[in-house]
């Protein structure tokens, strides 16, 4: 698929089925020509998992040339990482991504990334993977 313009205070609203309740670190990938504000925010009927306003830098700023990137229709996408680990229930949480900028901001991608514990393996054993599996444990939704 391809990217998402969220324009000045649009909102992006994903409902998500989880199967697994796991810990997760999440991301998201973007491209903007100027810094972006705004707020993202993964709710329950619950519990709010994770809230608040978030910066997107612009990718087009030289710290950014110099990451790693995913050229896309509307520049470069780099990957934002949140700091908070979140732990995703079994069942229905949602999604929100609202742009507080007037510039256009470009969503490619949000990761769910798995973290520990199953994803350390000690420094004195090895790690074997089965043909066509992958020793990653993640989930990308792509736009």
């Amino acid at each position: 698929m391809g990217q998402m313009l969220l324009n000045y205070q649009q909102i992006l609203k994903l409902p998500i089925y989880n199967q697994t309740k796991l810990e997760y670190k999440v991301s998201a990938r973007y491209a903007s020509k100027n810094d972006i504000t705004g707020y993202f925010h993964i709710s329950t009927e619950a519990d709010n998992l994770l809230r608040g306003e978030v910066t997107f830098p612009s990718t087009e700023i030289d710290a950014a040339k110099k990451m790693a990137f995913v050229q896309g229709d509307n520049g470069k996408c780099v990957l934002k990482e949140f700091d908070t680990i979140v732990t995703l229930p079994v069942g229905q949480f949602t999604v929100y991504i609202q742009n507080n900028s007037e510039e256009d901001f470009f969503l490619d991608c949000i990761e769910f990334i798995h973290v520990f514990p199953d994803n350390i393996v000690p420094f004195n054993t090895s790690l074997s993977v089965t043909p066509g599996n992958s020793p990653t444990n993640h989930k990308s939704i792509d736009l």
